[in-house]
This record gives structure tokens, sequence and C-alpha cells, in this order.
């Protein structure tokens, strides 16, 4: 066959070369032809198989690179290749019907495997998001938990709370009389008046664990006035820690609450109140000239007697006697550890009718002085209260708990009397025990 002449099927001329790819005259591509090794037809260069006899031709052929991937894939799936005894390359027709059905197989097991894979990666994906969904809930269920917790510790510490301030109610409702009633003045009880105002006394109740003194107020003016107070004894003993600052509008009645922040109970039977002192500051905000040149001025009011109180039942404690004049008595009572702090607590008697207010200079326990010293309270008239001195100690120096000596000064003021002692407003004394 290659002496045969060969012509380009688009020009018609003989071409020069048989196994040339491009004819030399058009230029036009010329087909490839291969021959079939078994039957000798030409055939296109493009078969695998013979048309005329199905021989498979020589080369990399379509079901050999089926075989040689599926060897790749899996050995076992692998479909035989031809004996390396068949040199003819004759192969029985049965054989290859065969083996092109082992292929097909081959091809559709390998399709299979494709979806197969798309499930595993499914798979995957959808444990992946079943643990990122687990580990989410997890930490949804350990906040909340947490904040559970914190919720019953925040409850805890306001039940705490609540029933901390509830126990001086109880200690109080302990000494209220028979009738479970705390004792109140049939008619008001006059405090105090003059040509601006009337103050009277209402009564005392609780609320929330704290005490409220009650007043009524007749403003006999023509402007709004403010009441003030500094400090109240009730039976004797003076509280400094009060609240007060309530408006009476223009020539009308009121009533004014003065709250009490902090008392020591020991002292004070709220059951029974006999006999109030204490002040009040009046003001009109609007008037500079209201009194004497200013815009406010103080009374003070000692020992008004509450009629139907009954006997006070509390008694505290005395304390030892450190210093006393015609003023004062003072003793002193203990000392209160507070960490970083210290308080000395010392008890005056006010024998004046005005209102004194005690400061502390100078403070030394065993030999060690005090430093950082914050003293400033109110006594009222003809009563007796506890004064508290914050202040701070060099503990290495000093055992607060074994005290063998106490010394200082401590400075007596009348703020409303400016020849309170010797032309002056206050005078300072000096104690040692």
């Amino acid at each position: 066959m290659d002496n045969e002449k060969k012509l380009c099927k688009h020009c018609g001329v003989e071409l020069r070369t048989p196994s040339a790819a491009f004819c030399w005259n058009c230029g036009e591509k010329i087909p490839q032809e291969k021959t079939c090794p078994s039957c000798g037809k030409d055939l296109p260069a493009a078969v695998n198989f013979c048309m005329y006899c199905g021989t498979a031709l020589s080369g990399n052929t379509t079901e050999e690179k089926l075989q040689a991937d599926m060897l790749q894939r899996d050995p076992i799936k692998s479909v035989p290749t031809e004996s390396a005894n068949n040199t003819t390359g004759e192969i029985q027709l049965e054989d290859r019907e065969d083996k092109q059905q082992s292929v097909i197989a081959a091809l559709d097991e390998n399709d299979n495997e494709i979806p197969n894979k798309e499930k595993e990666k499914k798979r995957s994906h959808k444990k992946l998001a079943v643990g990122i969904a687990a580990a989410v809930l997890v930490l949804v269920l350990g906040l909340l938990t947490f904040l559970h917790k914190s919720t019953d510790q925040d409850t805890a510490n306001s039940t705490d709370l609540e029933q901390g301030e509830m126990i001086s109610d109880n200690k109080q409702q302990e000494r209220v009389s028979t009738n479970g009633q705390i004792s109140q003045p049939k008619d008001l009880v006059d405090i105090y008046e003059d040509d601006n105002c009337l103050i009277q006394y209402y009564k005392f109740e609780f609320d929330s664990g704290r005490a409220n003194m009650l007043f009524r107020v007749k403003n006999k003016t023509d402007r709004v006035l403010t009441f003030q107070s500094d400090c109240i004894s009730i039976n004797g003993e003076s509280i400094e820690d009060t609240i007060m600052s309530d408006d009476v509008s223009p020539n009308s009645n009121g009533t004014i609450s003065m709250r009490i922040e902090n008392y020591e109970e020991e002292y004070f039977d709220f059951s029974h109140i006999s006999k109030l002192s204490g002040n009040f500051r009046i003001i009109d905000f609007d008037d500079d000239n209201f009194h004497n040149g200013d815009n406010s001025y103080t009374i003070e009011y000692m020992d008004i007697e509450i009629p139907g109180a009954g006997t006070p039942s509390a008694e505290g404690a005395a304390g030892e006697n450190i210093y006393s004049d015609y003023n004062v008595d003072i003793a002193f009572l203990h000392v209160e550890d507070n960490g970083d702090d210290t308080d000395v607590v010392f008890r005056v008697k006010n024998k004046t009718q005005n209102v004194l207010t005690i400061q502390c200079a100078a403070l030394c326990i065993n030999g060690e002085s005090a430093s950082d010293i914050i003293a400033s309270e109110n006594i009222a008239p003809n009563s007796t209260g506890n004064i508290s001195i914050s202040c701070e100690f060099n503990k290495e120096f000093v055992d607060l708990n074994d005290i063998s000596s106490i010394n200082g000064k401590l400075r007596i003021i009348d703020f409303d009397n400016d020849y309170f002692y010797n032309g002056e407003q206050s005078y300072e004394v000096s104690f040692e025990r």
C-alpha cells in the first residue's frame, strides 16, 4: 500500500509523500489513516478498533487507558489485559465483547463512586455542622448557668441586706407596748413658734429599717420656707446622722420629715419617746434680709416633753470618764479596728442649752500618735451622744486590742454663740487616761 499513489481529496493532485500531513498544492490537511493489522483494511487515524473485523488497533487505545486508570484506582476491579502470548493480535469476538462489557461496567461503577464521594462529603459537612452547633449550645448553656448563679447571688446579697436592715426594725419592735403599737402623742406637741412659723411634733415611724421623725409646720409668711436640722435628741440621747431639708409653701401647713440614718440601738427605745431636744434651721433662699440681714436663722429646742409616752427602757454603756467641765462630760468607750482605718468612740454629755460641735485636734494611744484624724460631730442641747473619731495608726507599733493609755485634745464649739467661752465660740480641752 505504500507504493500506491495517494491523492489530495481537496484538489486531486498526487501527494509526493504518502505520509504528508498537508497538501503541497492547496495546503489542506490530509486525513491520516492507519491499517488494520488483522484484515489489512485502511482505516481513519482516529479509530481504535477495526471497522471490518473489530480488531483492537495498536497504540494507547481508550480501552487500554481505561484499564490503566482502573488499575490505579483498584487493582482488584481492573480488567485483565491481553495475554503476552497473543503476538498475532487476534482476539475472539466473544472475548472482546466480554472485555467491552467489563469496561462499561467498570465505568458505571466509577460513575457510581462519584455520588458516593459527594454523599461522604455531605456527611462530613453535616458532622461538622452538628459539632459546631453542639459547641455553641454548650457555650450558651454555660453562659445561662453563670447568669443564673450571678442572679441568685445578687438576690441572696439583696436578701441579706434587706434582712440586715430589718434587724433594727425587729429589735425596736420588741420594745413596743403590749398592744403592738409605738406610743404616739394624742395631740400635736408644740416645739417652737415665732412670727414666721409654728413647728410641732407629729409622730415617729419606721420606714425600711430607718427611723423618721415627723413634724407639722405652719408657714406664716408669703414666701417658701425651707427647714433643715443638724441633730436631734430623743429621750436625752443625741443623734447627729440625720437628713432633713423640706419646703413649706407660703401661708400654708405641711409635714416635714427628719430621717435618722444611723443610731446606736442600745441607747434608744423608739417605742416610748418622752423627750425631744435639737435644732432647726429656717431658711428663705429668696430673701437675704429674711432675719437680721441673713437669709436664715437657727432655733434650738430643749427637753420638750411628749405626754403619754411612758418610760424608755434603753440604757447604753456610760464609758470611762476622761474629762469634765461645766459645759460637757466626756467618757472613753472603745476602739473599732476597721482594717486601714480606726474609729475611737467617745461619749459626750452636753450640759448647755445649745448644740455643741466636738472636733479632735490630736489623739494618741499607747504612746503612738494617730494620723489622718477626722472628727466633727454635733450633740443636741442637754443631751448625751456618741462621737466617733476616724484616724489611722501604724499597727506595727501599737496593739489596739490592749489599750493601756489614751490622750489627746478635743475642740468644743458653739457655732451660734460667739461668746461661748471667754469671748470665743470654741475652746480646746486636753484629756488623758
